[in-house]
């Protein structure tokens, strides 16, 4: 993925709720560009709560109209606004999930209107909302007068990132506790390999592992080690485990 330069970042009177890195009571998204995808991730907190402990639905939508609305600024290269806007609400965000992932992408294109399809999932990879947005399209004098001229990504090299699966651990005081017996459990084997390239989910790599670890490798990719102040005597690495609670593996990741 690579990162969109915010063409509005030094225009007179920015100040975006959702993503001006300058609003003191803002969003502060920030967009990546994944084929054709554009995609923003959040770290939800009391502050925004509808219900206890639960994220208003409001803001969720606003996550969802932000990036539908950053698609038209990459995609399309051009300003516009919001004219429609419908979002499901499929599962409840708590104010403690650690991260939500943003994704949307053009679906089609009408003349001047933009139809615009996204996706809120969780740190587990569960869906939780589902936004379809229709966009006005600014045509090219409109969108300069606004102070637009060009969209443009972060031109960097991206890291590889190796991740070894070293070392299962396996509760089974836990299992025979609390765990109803089940078939079939994890795949991943002591000693197997993944390459990370660009900072995706190598192909064949736990869903679930994958989702524990993510953000870990897309910063390794990016060149943003040294996690935690000197955490790792490697500052381009990082272990992390899965979330299995009765058999948790852990992963050795590292720029290669």
């Amino acid at each position: 993925m690579k990162k969109i330069i915010n063409p509005w970042r030094n225009h007179e009177g920015y100040n975006c709720f959702g993503c001006s890195p300058d609003n003191p009571i803002g969003l502060h998204l920030e967009f990546y560009e994944d084929g054709e995808y554009i995609v923003s991730t959040w770290h939800p907190e009391h502050n925004y709560q509808g219900w206890v402990d639960t994220m208003h639905g409001g803001i969720l939508s606003t996550l969802i109209d932000e990036v539908c609305g950053w698609v038209v600024t990459r995609k399309l290269q051009t300003s516009g606004y919001t004219v429609q806007l419908n979002v499901k609400f499929r599962k409840a965000v708590p104010t403690t999930e650690p991260e939500l992932t943003i994704r949307a992408k053009i679906t089609k294109q009408v003349r001047n209107l933009a139809y615009i399809s996204a996706k809120i999932t969780n740190s587990k990879g569960e869906l939780c909302n589902e936004g379809e947005a229709i966009y006005f399209l600014m045509n090219e004098e409109k969108a300069k007068e606004m102070g637009f001229l060009h969209c443009e990504v972060e031109e960097c090299h991206m890291n590889k990132v190796r991740i070894t699966a070293i070392r299962q651990t396996v509760y089974e005081d836990l299992m025979s506790k609390y765990e109803n017996p089940i078939e079939h459990t994890c795949d991943v084997r002591e000693g197997q390999q993944w390459i990370s390239i660009d900072g995706h989910q190598p192909e064949g790599m736990c869903p679930s592992a994958w989702h524990s670890m993510r953000e870990f490798v897309e910063s390794l990719a990016r060149g943003e080690g040294n996690f935690y102040d000197g955490w790792m005597k490697n500052p381009m690495s990082a272990m992390i485990s899965c979330n299995d609670g009765f058999r948790p593996f852990s992963f050795y990741i590292e720029v290669i």
